[in-house]
């Protein structure tokens, strides 16, 4: 069974300068609290330990996964793979982070995977990855004082 390595990116800029942005979403354990797809999250370690594990469950149930992979020592970014995803992917990693831009900062979620002869397309899973991505679309709104 041949894999296709797919690979995808959201960028979002806020006005906020970056160490707001990273308040809100930095924290391996929060992400139900800035993802409306996420309704709890349970850690096995520390978030902000290499090797940390968060099991997240959506709002349908679902569980993920995640091991934390890397923290930024000197910026704000955390890096992780997927233990055991919601849809059939493999090998997913991703990046999160947040840089200066010059008028404010720039949120970047990268992340890449595999896809499989059988199962989701590559542009099935891009779709769904996109969609999840844009749960960062959340704090924008947030910080910027609007409802959507």
């Amino acid at each position: 069974m041949s894999a296709e390595k797919v690979t995808f990116q959201y960028e979002l800029a806020f006005e906020q300068p970056a160490d707001e942005i990273w308040a809100v979403i930095g924290k391996f354990d929060t992400m139900q609290d800035w993802h409306g797809a996420i309704a709890s999250t349970e850690m096995t370690g520390s978030p902000t330990e290499v090797g940390s594990v968060r099991k997240m469950t959506t709002v349908d149930g679902a569980e993920i996964f995640e091991d934390l992979t890397a923290v930024g020592e000197r910026s704000y970014s955390y890096r992780f793979t997927e233990g055991k995803a919601a849809f059939p992917i493999a090998a997913y990693q991703a990046t999160i982070s947040v840089q200066p831009a010059s008028a404010g900062s720039l949120l970047t979620w990268n992340a890449s995977w595999s896809v499989y002869e059988g199962g989701l397309s590559a542009e099935e899973s891009k779709a769904i990855i996109a969609g999840v991505f844009k749960g960062v679309d959340a704090v924008k709104q947030r910080l910027d004082g609007s409802n959507g």
